[in-house]
């Protein structure tokens, strides 16, 4: 995660992977699926989805992660409510939005 928060400066293969696979979920599947291998990336997406990108990422990443160790751990997200039922889906906390400025 930290080689994505580097963007483009850091690890080349964590940026391709990020450009490659998380891009096409944020953006128009059908224009960076064709679009990825012709146009530059800020051709194709705009600051805004690789920002979401790289929050959606830093927020579910450790949460992720421990969902798939042996045996699976229950990790909180930084940035959105983990609570269930009635109150899912309550959206991104004030430090989230800030984050998603920043980045």
């Amino acid at each position: 995660m930290n080689e994505l928060l580097e963007l483009r400066e850091g690890n080349m293969s964590a940026w391709t992977w990020f450009a490659d696979k998380v891009m096409e979920c944020i953006t128009e599947k059908k224009v960076w699926g064709e679009e990825k291998t012709m146009k530059l990336m800020s051709e194709a997406c705009t600051i805004s989805n690789e920002a979401f990108a790289l929050l959606i990422l830093y927020n579910n990443w450790e949460k992720w992660c421990a969902e798939m160790s042996t045996p699976p751990q229950n990790v909180d997200t930084y940035f959105t409510s983990n609570i269930k039922g009635c109150h899912k889906f309550q959206g991104w906390s004030d430090e989230g939005i800030a984050k998603y400025n920043e980045l």
